[in-house]
């Protein structure tokens, strides 16, 4: 499809609340559906429906609203604009908010939208005011033929592609991370201060999701399990696995950013030291100098070599022994030639 005819196909779906639907069939295949009801849902006797919302359409609230078998919690974590993650169920219906990495015509961006959700044994409904990666990315999927048998199997592929995006968002860290890196080993680090910063606040930023994700996972596994269905506790476990690897991972990032950054902070500490040094020494050095000039120049009497001819250059050999006895003095101190930076 041209690139014009794409642009314009997306925004005619983003102008409807119903971004894209999809009905599966009892072996798992997809068919899209050129718009979706909520009699749609209600009437899927075989197989299930999964609807993608435009959250910021006003219609996406009435199709929310009119949605049978919601409980009162699961519409408002749909219908706020709150981006807390969470998870919680109740009466058969399992509903969150997961934080996901943006995306727009030019790709996913490393900045953050949140993708919420109501799964039930007949559908999954998922909502979005940003397009995020993870349900364009299973949209691709499924419209490349890939099966999906259920739709708890359908919102752990979502969630499997939530986690693969953040994943990709953690590699392009580390080969920053390496680059600068090889920068420092280089003795290069002037310019590496602000680079490293930057990397340590996203690899901040990803790591709070991921430990955000990771609790509202472990949570839900262990203390809120009860009337849970064993497919969907499943689900849950396998992906708090997933999202507990990674918390690990952005935490190494994190960590090995904060080592550079002092790493950095040494070298740049070690070169103002470097310079301090030197300006310390050339000041000891002329303070006799100056101390000479001054005593010679309270234009009081008998000032010595005041009427001599050669007078001036008398002073200027008084200046350079005071400083040559100076340094003499600092080199058996081991104040300098024997420090190395």
């Amino acid at each position: 499809m041209p690139a014009t005819a794409m642009h314009d196909t997306l925004s005619s779906q983003n102008r409807e609340a119903v971004v894209f639907a999809y009905r599966f069939d009892e072996s798992g295949r997809a068919s899209a559906l050129a718009g979706c009801s909520v009699d749609e849902l209600a009437s899927t006797a075989r197989g299930f429906v999964w609807v993608h919302l435009n959250l910021a359409d006003v219609r996406a609230r009435k199709f929310l609203t009119e949605l049978p078998g919601v409980p009162a919690a699961g519409l408002q974590a749909m219908l706020r604009s709150s981006d807390h993650q969470q998870m919680h169920h109740e009466a058969g219906v399992l509903w969150g908010v997961f934080s996901d990495l943006a995306q727009d015509f030019d790709g996913v961006r490393d900045d953050f939208a949140h993708l919420r959700f109501l799964l039930s044994d007949r559908w999954l409904v998922s909502g979005r005011h940003h397009a995020t990666h993870a349900a364009e990315t299973l949209r691709r999927t499924i419209e490349a033929g890939t099966s999906v048998e259920a739709p708890v199997a359908l919102f752990e592929t979502l969630a499997d592609h939530i986690a693969d995006g953040l994943d990709g968002a953690m590699m392009r860290m580390a080969d920053e991370l390496e680059a600068s890196e090889d920068r420092l080993l280089a003795d290069d680090s002037s310019k590496e201060a602000r680079a490293l910063g930057d990397l340590r606040r996203q690899g901040v930023r990803i790591e709070r999701k991921l430990a955000g994700v990771h609790a509202i996972l472990r949570r839900l596994e262990v203390v809120r399990s009860d009337g849970l269905s064993p497919a969907i506790l499943a689900a849950v476990i396998r992906v708090s696995h997933r999202f507990e690897m990674l918390h690990h991972e952005a935490h190494g990032l994190v960590e090995r950013t904060r080592l550079l950054q002092d790493e950095v902070s040494n070298q740049l500490q070690s070169s103002a030291n470097a310079h301090l040094y030197v300006l310390t020494i050339l000041n000891s050095l002329l303070a006799p100098a100056v101390l000479v000039t001054g005593f010679f120049g309270m234009n009081t009497a008998d000032l010595p070599f005041k009427d001599d001819p050669g007078g001036t250059w008398y002073g200027v050999g008084l200046c350079v022994l005071a400083s040559g006895l100076t340094f003499w003095f600092m080199h058996r101190r081991g104040a300098v030639g024997r420090r190395k930076y």
